[in-house]
């Protein structure tokens, strides 16, 4: 079964105003399907669309052309709250206007679930307390949020994506202020809850390697269009990264795993002095 299903969707940022329409980024006849407990990552350029289509799936944003299913249902018929049982969003940055501790913020995770009068019952914090177990951050749980470092805050906000318990994870690059200890720590959790619990997770990313690492399939963004989508070992091939990054690279084997690994050839002949 198909958790995602992206059809033929297009999407234009408004212009501003003095600038023409034309000089606006836009997304042209995105088509991605995504089966049931599969890793996904979405890979490109700055600016070719990597974000903007995450919040698409997300519902953040609403695609001008064509359609958006959740587990073979047009999302434009899901209420938000039935949809925030289904899709979990951890964008790069976080408004941090109240000074919330780790705990509250985590807890409202479990907001899709509440009944009633809206308060949160045993199960309820049990489960944002496991969330908080897997992400490392039980030992924050009183500490107001903006006290903490920019790697605490990004685990803070997975863990109050994990507490949703959503068949759906989005992950606007992830790693971004996480020490390499966190990275490895926070991407293979995710990957078990893939691969045991069967969930599916969209990631985007700008470290190739990580991607490839972690990915079951990668998805390729250049100028707003699909370049190359499927598993990552026929994505990420020499000529699919040189031609969107426009940089010349090595693809080898990583020497532990069988993911690809691309590998940067500096140009020292052009270093300036």
């Amino acid at each position: 079964m198909y958790s995602i299903n992206v059809e033929n969707i297009t999407f234009t940022y408004p212009a501003h105003k003095g600038k023409k329409l034309s000089s606006h980024f836009s997304l042209d006849k995105i088509l991605l399907s995504l089966t049931a407990g599969t890793f996904l990552s979405i890979v490109g350029p700055n600016g070719s669309g990597k974000s903007t289509l995450l919040k698409i799936i997300s519902k953040i944003l609403l695609p001008d052309s064509g359609k958006v299913k959740i587990f073979e249902k047009d999302y434009s018929t899901i209420p938000r709250k039935d949809l925030a049982k289904k899709i979990a969003f951890v964008p790069q940055t976080q408004p941090l206007a109240f000074p919330f501790t780790v705990y509250e913020i985590v807890l409202m995770g479990r907001s899709p679930y509440l009944q009633g009068f809206g308060f949160e019952n045993i199960e309820d914090k049990n489960i944002a307390q496991d969330a908080m177990k897997k992400t490392d951050i039980q030992h924050l749980s009183s500490r107001y949020i903006n006290e903490l470092s920019g790697g605490e805050i990004q685990r803070v906000f997975l863990a109050r994506a994990l507490a949703q318990q959503a068949p759906i994870l989005l992950l606007d690059e992830p790693n971004t202020h996480l020490d390499l200890q966190h990275q490895i720590e926070i991407l293979t959790l995710i990957k078990k809850l893939v691969t045991n619990d069967g969930i599916s997770v969209v990631a985007v990313f700008h470290d190739l390697n990580i991607a490839s690492m972690f990915s079951d399939e990668i998805l390729i963004l250049n100028f707003g269009k699909v370049h190359a989508v499927g598993k990552t070992a026929s994505v990420v091939n020499k000529k699919n990264i040189e031609e969107v990054f426009r940089t010349d690279v090595i693809i080898d084997t990583h020497p532990v795993i069988t993911s690809p690994r691309v590998t940067l050839i500096p140009d020292f002949k052009n270093k300036i002095n």
